[in-house]
């Protein structure tokens, strides 16, 4: 293989991954690779190979299913399994573990990652029993109710099940493959929190917790924010939006000032 057939090939599977936002992308990848191994040959003799291009567009084909193959779908007892032929809100009491501890959100509410044990619905579903309802879950609860609450606690949330919405418009944040990146399909839009007990379980969260409380305590907000998300990441801290916005906006890095220590 030369040179210009590994970049032809290298580029297929490149497009063959850009593909899978289009329907039937991979196989429409794969006609143009036939298209192009019928008229290049003709057009530039002895340049280019018919093979080489049947091969980019097998390549480009099996890059769009590979791709898919390693998008997470849900189970079969997934709660997200609920909402197929749901034709009402779905008032549930959903139980299961935090898995991190809960953040603020833009609109000012808590944002809860929950593991399901359990869901209590008003209408039962015949398919799935309570207790066997599992899967991730993405929950905003009003933020006085997730106050104390901490990651491995196990809770019971009241509330309202939506599934999450694709991009409304091209380039757009699309919600929907956000939470499916990290295996989750549902949301809960949560109105209360039942059956909170303290968790006595050690865990390294409560040392990350530490660290962020004492230099909060030594720098003030929201420099001592800024300084625990430098050590323990930003997914692990409560940074202000507007710090963040300086960071990741089109102006941040012109306009973001230094925090007095």
């Amino acid at each position: 293989m030369n040179l210009t057939s590994g970049v032809i090939l290298s580029l297929a599977y490149i497009l063959g991954l850009l593909s899978t936002s289009v329907a039937w992308g991979g196989i429409v990848v794969l006609i143009v690779g036939c298209g192009a191994a019928i008229a290049l040959p003709k057009l530039w003799k002895g340049k280019f190979s018919s093979r080489i291009w049947i091969a980019a567009g097998v390549v480009g084909l099996a890059a769009s299913l590979y791709f898919q193959m390693r998008v997470p779908q849900p189970g079969t007892h997934d709660i997200s399994r609920l909402l197929e032929n749901a034709t009402q809100k779905q008032e549930v009491t959903v139980s299961g573990q935090v898995t991190e501890t809960p953040r603020l959100n833009r609109s000012g509410k808590a944002q809860i990652w929950l593991e399901v044990s359990r869901v209590d619905r008003a209408t039962q579903s015949e398919t799935i029993a309570p207790d066997q309802v599992r899967g991730k879950l993405y929950v905003t609860v009003p933020l006085l109710q997730a106050t104390g609450v901490t990651q491995g606690q196990e809770i019971a949330i009241a509330g309202v099940l939506y599934k999450p919405k694709p991009a409304s418009n091209p380039g757009g944040f699309d919600f929907q493959k956000y939470l499916a990146r990290d295996g989750c399909f549902t949301g809960l839009r949560g109105r209360t929190i039942e059956g909170l007990h303290p968790n006595d379980r050690w865990g390294w969260w409560m040392i990350r917790q530490k660290i962020i409380r004492s230099q909060i305590d030594w720098l003030g907000s929201p420099e001592g924010q800024l300084v625990s998300s430098m050590v323990l990441g930003s997914r692990v801290v409560d940074l202000p939006f507007d710090i963040k916005d300086q960071f990741t906006g089109m102006e941040g890095w012109g306009t973001l000032k230094a925090p007095v220590f």
